[in-house]
């Protein structure tokens, strides 16, 4: 029996009443309707060339030995294919189905605004209601933000996974909302001006969710399955805030082996809002049915959903409330992506041909966003724009390049967010070290194209008027980077020997430690992560690859003496650490 909302919690108009009072008839025949298929919902299916089509996409992930995938594709608000590839569990060789239940991230932001959307309708809150005013113990932060500020990535608020590994946390820790909350307490400033730009933040997310339960006076899982899940007949999903908790059916997640073979990615969350929905592919195909005929919602609520966000000078972002909102080929799309550990989402709708794919995969190599758009192509190349040519999507024959060659690539490149990567000659190969260690290799192409497996995409080092390397550029599915080769001079001793010291965030409760390296560079420890190494970019600039140490921007007292710096990262920025004092026991 489904459990209608309190009277004291949500305001109906008579309407919606009688609606809620439907939908409990609604979701009992929904067994009988599946068991009577209409003549035209045969109709709508996919033909078998077109099941073959979408099969072959997934043929790489098809192996019992190794993880899998789960698809599924809409038309119409029907489900009109869905299949499972590969394991669920390798422990025990546990196939995929269109049933199992997967950890799917990020794709879990549109669930938390629609929570807040329905409680909006229901009166109980405004888009535009300040932060504090839900949350009054947050700390005020000198410029007031918005829920929608929150919603559209447009707040300010530094991302939480960046500002946990600053902190010397582990990802794969078990990572709860309270602790979440109690490193939000701490900050002290934004990343910027709310309204004034767009960057991704999963702090926010969370932030919702806590308002979610503020307001209602219901557990955010409970909320989301008496005013959602079950009325959708969305029976195999539920809010996975709890770790521990037995989920029959599920899927567990992968990552790859340098010399082949898998290991656990392991993903120990328990939090939400941000991430940590569980569900299958059928159950998001249901969802998408919202999306183009409402029974939970309206056709109000939807539109502002996908409304891109507006910034203060009057720009907007390809990003509405929890949904990204774009094109592919010509056509409209709605969705978004996630990646946690070694799972991988993507759900993406097309609203004008009412029809949409689910994506699902547990190994940390699998791009979901790249296997959902190949499988719309089987269904709607006849709709779409010629296919641009797009480079770095298959592989090239490899070739031989000489060590001279490869020597001249090595080096250190500079992105735009100022992340470093790292280049080196490893016997005959290129090797490429960003982020948290992680290392790729790079299969030669050609003297300068190189084709990376790992990502799918293709590295083209390029060179100025005299042939000298100055930069890269990275194709890949999912878009393109550039990269600015940055020539690095190593400093004396002497000159290192101001920067080396203990320093402190109060913001992270985080003490780190600056060392000299012998090539002549600084080497930033801290707790339970690898060391970062830094590149001196100007006297007082490093750079570095690690989480949250894109940019190490340094601070003198008035006798220019160093006395802290200001860390930034992808996701959080000019966060400050204090020099202190060395404390020894």
């Amino acid at each position: 029996m489904v459990s209608l909302p309190s009277p004291s919690l949500h305001k109906t108009t008579p309407s919606r009443h009688v609606r809620g009072l439907l939908l409990p008839v609604l979701v009992a025949l929904l067994p009988l309707a599946a068991l009577m298929p209409s003549a035209e919902l045969w109709a709508q299916g996919p033909t078998r060339e077109q099941v073959a089509q979408v099969d072959s996409i997934f043929q790489t992930w098809s192996d019992a030995a190794g993880p899998g995938a789960a698809v599924a594709v809409t038309r119409d608000g029907r489900i009109i294919y869905s299949q499972g590839y590969g394991s669920a569990q390798l422990e025990y060789r546990i196939p995929v189905t269109h049933t199992t239940i997967f950890h799917v991230a990020s794709v879990s932001k549109q669930f938390t605004t629609f929570a807040v959307a329905l409680l909006a309708r229901d009166g109980l809150l405004s888009w535009d209601d300040p932060v504090l005013e839900h949350l009054p113990d947050l700390p005020d932060l000198g410029h007031p933000f918005t829920l929608r500020h929150l919603a559209n990535h447009t707040s300010g608020v530094r991302d939480q996974w960046e500002l946990l590994i600053m902190a010397g946390w582990r990802i794969d820790d078990v990572i709860t909302r309270d602790q979440i909350m109690q490193l939000m307490a701490r900050q002290r400033e934004l990343n910027f001006d709310p309204g004034s730009e767009y960057l991704y933040s999963n702090m926010g997310y969370s932030l919702l969710a806590e308002v979610v339960e503020r307001v209602s006076g219901q557990n955010f899982g409970e909320f989301l399955q008496e005013r959602v899940f079950l009325p959708l007949g969305m029976h195999r999903t539920h809010v996975h805030s709890d770790h521990t908790r037995v989920v029959p059916g599920r899927a567990y997640s992968y990552a790859p082996l340098p010399g082949g073979g898998w290991r656990n990615a392991v993903l120990s969350y328990a939090n939400q809002g941000a991430t940590s929905l569980f569900t299958t592919v059928e159950d998001l195909g249901r969802w998408m049915a919202e999306m183009e005929e409402p029974v939970v919602g309206d056709p109000d609520l939807w539109s502002e959903m996908v409304e891109p966000a507006r910034l203060n000078d009057g720009g907007t972002t390809p990003y509405g409330l929890g949904l990204s909102v774009s094109s592919y080929r010509g056509l409209a799309t709605q969705g978004h992506g996630g990646s946690d550990a070694g799972f991988r989402s993507q759900l993406l709708h097309f609203p004008t041909e009412r029809f949409g794919v689910v994506v699902f995969g547990n190994a940390s190599a699998f791009n979901a966003g790249a296997m959902a758009r190949r499988v719309a192509e089987v269904f709607l190349e006849d709709r779409m724009e010629p296919e641009r040519e797009r480079e770095g999507l298959e592989p090239r024959p490899r070739v031989e390049v000489s060590s001279a060659v490869l020597g001249e690539l090595a080096g250190r490149y500079r992105l735009a967010d100022g992340m470093m990567i790292t280049i080196a000659r490893e016997g005959g190969e290129l090797r490429a070290r960003g982020i948290g260690d992680e290392t790729l290799t790079l299969i030669p192409e050609s003297d300068t194209s190189f084709w990376v497996p790992a990502m799918g995409g293709r590295v083209t080092f390029l060179r100025d008027r005299e042939e000298r390397v100055e930069g890269l550029s990275f194709v890949h599915p999912d878009g393109s980077q550039r990269a600015r080769r940055v020539e690095v001079e190593a400093f004396s001793a002497e000159e290192l020997a101001q920067y080396v010291g203990t320093y402190y965030s109060p913001e992270l409760d985080v003490v780190y430690r600056l060392v000299p390296t012998d090539d002549g560079s600084l080497a930033i420890h801290r707790p339970r992560q690898p060391a970062v190494e830094l590149f001196p970019l100007d006297r007082n600039r490093f750079g570095g690859s690690g989480w949250g140490l894109n940019t190490i921007e340094f601070s003198r007292d008035e006798n220019d003496q160093v006395d802290g710096f200001r860390a930034t990262g992808g996701r959080v920025r000019n966060l400050r650490f204090h020099r202190v004092e060395e404390w020894r026991p």
